[in-house]
């Protein structure tokens, strides 16, 4: 066997491992859907059901995907809140408020890699994967 099949073979047990079973304790809900909805970034749905399943949940599998995405959710509003500063600095001095434009564009960017970033975590927690986000599942990780 190469080494290539050997590191996809462990891929495979690796992910085998990580399947969720279970339902939660509050709502019986199955722990792949729960996790999903931890990642929905639909008003303040993920930070409820995040806090929810951090708090009542010992699934490690629910736990980890609640912290990723609180911790993506607050580096986004991070993000929003200093470009919302920035924004305000560069309207209130003269001459410099053309530059605003460009911020709103750093803000779109973060608004796009935000929502994908979320869609590819509902995904993955719906196949049973606690795939780490860059960044993001690092600081998830040593929260657990």
């Amino acid at each position: 066997m190469s080494q290539t099949e050997k590191s996809q073979a462990k891929g495979l047990q690796a992910e085998k491992v990580n399947v969720a079973v279970g339902t939660t304790k509050l709502l019986s809900l199955d722990y792949k859907t729960a996790a999903m909805l931890a990642y929905l970034p639909l008003c303040a749905v993920n930070l409820v059901f995040s806090i929810i399943w951090i708090r009542t949940e010992e699934s490690r599998f629910l736990r980890f995907h609640a912290l990723q995405s609180l911790v993506l959710t607050g580096v986004f509003m991070a993000v929003g809140a200093a470009v919302w500063g920035l924004t305000v600095f560069l309207l209130a001095v003269p001459f410099l408020g053309f530059l605003s434009a460009l911020v709103q564009l750093v803000w779109l960017a973060a608004t796009v890699v935000y929502i994908w970033k979320s869609i590819s975590g509902m995904i993955d927690a719906y196949n049973g994967r606690m795939s780490r986000i860059e960044y993001v599942g690092q600081i998830a990780e040593q929260l657990l």
